[in-house]
């Protein structure tokens, strides 16, 4: 169900060379100060309870393992290589569906449009390596800027649910977005050249 490894060239944005790559070992230590080192209402706002969250060490031994595997689950973005967020799968289900994860990390480059610049070649990206048929999302109800740009962009909805607790996630209600071939496909993003 694997297609080939192929990542888009960078996109040329006003802020900079805009790109994502396999997360590296080397990226390790800055997804572990971005996890550590944020500000607590930063993981707020998408759920996640940090009193929960694994620490520094275990992390960084399921990063590494995670550097080493064939087919990554994890993507860092990047501007002007320097690492500045993530995109990851979680679950995946290659031949038919997964759920996306998308973050850029610093507060500055938030409302930049970084995310509108990598939003279709990301999910072309995602698509094609798993044969995906779609790839949904779930956001936070209180997450308005997520909740916008899905908007902004006429991701589908398909309702509000309470997103169950996990191992370091809390129970919240979100809105779930769903993306199809056909969505991707209509606004031009399978045929990108990734």
């Amino acid at each position: 169900m694997q297609g080939r490894l192929n990542f888009p060239p960078p996109i040329c944005h006003r802020l900079g060379s805009l790109a994502f790559r396999a997360r590296a070992e080397s990226d390790v230590e800055a997804f572990l100060d971005y996890f550590h080192h944020s500000a607590p209402s930063r993981f707020e706002a998408i759920g996640i309870d940090m009193k929960r969250f694994p620490s520094r060490e275990e992390n960084r031994e399921r990063m590494l393992k995670a550097c080493n595997l064939d087919s990554p689950t994890v993507v860092s973005i990047t501007l002007d290589s320097e690492i500045i967020g993530h995109s990851s799968l979680n679950p995946l289900n290659p031949g038919t569906d997964a759920g996306i994860h998308f973050q850029i990390w610093r507060e500055n480059l938030e409302r930049q449009g970084l995310a509108q610049a990598l939003a279709l070649p990301l999910l072309t990206f995602w698509f094609r390596l798993y044969s995906l048929q779609s790839i949904y999302a779930d956001a936070s109800a209180d997450h308005a800027a997520v909740n916008a740009l899905m908007q902004r962009f006429s991701v589908p909805s398909l309702g509000t649910h309470i997103a169950p607790s996990s191992a370091f996630l809390k129970e919240r209600l979100v809105h779930r977005y769903q993306v199809t071939r056909k969505w991707l496909e209509d606004r031009g993003g399978l045929n990108l050249e990734v």
